[in-house]
């Protein structure tokens, strides 16, 4: 998520499982606001209309309902960044929340962009994975997933790879949809 959403000016990274943030077990994102409730990603937001803005949202509970109060939110407000991480929790193949959605099928209208990281992409809604257009895959190795990988078409070699990918290494498309390797 962390690399998504590098020298972004306007994000708002969407966290219901918390791991990022402050502690000895957490991913930091250094510099980021964090809040819990829409309240207080309203306050943000105001104070910050025209500027940067880096928010952490962890909601509590019912993270459904908060994705897509964030996403009415970020809408509103427009000319930003939508990093959700694991989107599969959120999403069911045939089915999203509303807002969400919306911001994958017309975010660019209101200039919201959208990136999304999943453990489980087969679980992810279709709608999505559809929108998406720029792709980066680490290791995968349950068999679903990779049924749904080898239909986007990798190769037989990069299949084979997969699986046993190094940390940090990960296949990604270029401009013309060529998959290749790549590492941070």
């Amino acid at each position: 998520m962390k690399l998504l959403i590098e020298g972004r000016p306007r994000v708002v990274a969407f966290d219901g499982e918390w791991q990022y943030g402050a502690g000895t077990r957490k991913n930091a994102l250094p510099g980021f606001a964090v809040v819990h409730q829409p309240g207080e990603l309203v306050e943000i937001l105001r104070a910050r209309l025209s500027l940067s803005f880096r928010v952490l949202y962890q909601p509590k509970f019912y993270p459904e309902q908060h994705l897509d109060e964030v996403c009415r939110l970020l809408v509103a407000v427009g000319n930003c960044t939508l990093a959700v991480d694991e989107a599969a929790d959120y999403t069911k193949p045939a089915w999203m929340p509303e807002m969400f959605s919306y911001l994958a099928r017309c975010g660019r209208h209101p200039r919201v962009s959208l990136c999304w990281t999943s453990q489980r992409p087969s679980d992810v809604a279709t709608r999505l994975r559809s929108c998406s257009r720029n792709m980066s895959v680490f290791r995968l190795a349950e068999t679903s997933d990779l049924a749904w990988l080898r239909r986007r078409g990798l190769s037989e070699e990069q299949m084979r790879q997969i699986s046993t990918l190094r940390p940090r290494h990960f296949f990604t498309q270029d401009g013309e949809g060529r998959w290749f390797l790549a590492s941070t």
